[in-house]
């Protein structure tokens, strides 16, 4: 793949994002080979408006691991969208 050309990073979404668009994974187009969580989750409403509700909110796990907003994103790992746990 050339230099600054546009990838795809394939998402496992948890069940209640995955009843949203009908499927428990999807590929989100990257414009560059580096993205922060906050920008994957701008990318990933724009590209399914199924799941914008939920982006803001969203936790974006990648290898057993909650990333913060401002963290990158590992391309070619395991990267998973979960909805925010209730509990008491």
């Amino acid at each position: 793949m050339a230099m600054g050309a546009a990838s795809g990073l394939s998402i496992r979404l948890g069940r209640l994002l995955a009843e949203q668009v009908g499927q428990p994974f999807i590929v989100v187009a990257l414009p560059e080979q580096t993205v922060t969580v906050a920008q994957l989750r701008r990318l990933v409403a724009e590209q399914y408006p199924r799941l914008q509700s939920w982006m803001e909110h969203v936790l974006v796990v990648a290898e057993g691991r909650i990333l913060d907003s401002s963290e990158a994103v590992p391309v070619g790992r395991s990267v998973a969208l979960l909805p925010p746990q209730a509990g008491g």
